[in-house]
């Protein structure tokens, strides 16, 4: 999966791992399927890490807005942080989308 060019995620059938420019995450969904214990600074599994990184596109598509024009703005659900990525909207940090498409 690539949500932007640097944020990449493979995921395994045990195993999720994703790069972004904050640094990695690794989770083992066998012992920790609700990802709460990210294990890519653990050592032991070094290996794990070097193995799914070659799992992941070396091309990420670039980045792109999605816009819902037809959708009310209440019910958008993604909000702009910049730089071209998104999060999940709350009251906190909603931000209506565009009408055009980048």
């Amino acid at each position: 999966t690539s949500l932007s060019p640097d944020r990449v995620t493979v995921r395994t059938e045990r195993w999720r791992y994703t790069q972004h420019p904050d640094g990695e995450e690794l989770y083992d969904h066998d012992g920790d399927p609700m990802e709460w214990t990210n294990l890519a600074g653990d050592p032991r599994h070094a290996g794990t890490k070097k193995s799914l990184a070659t799992l992941l596109p070396a091309n990420p598509v670039p980045p792109a807005t999605v816009h819902f024009n037809s959708l009310p703005e209440d019910q958008r659900r993604l909000a702009d942080v910049g730089d071209g990525r998104f999060r999940q909207s709350d009251r906190t940090n909603y931000v209506a989308l565009r009408e055009t498409v980048d």
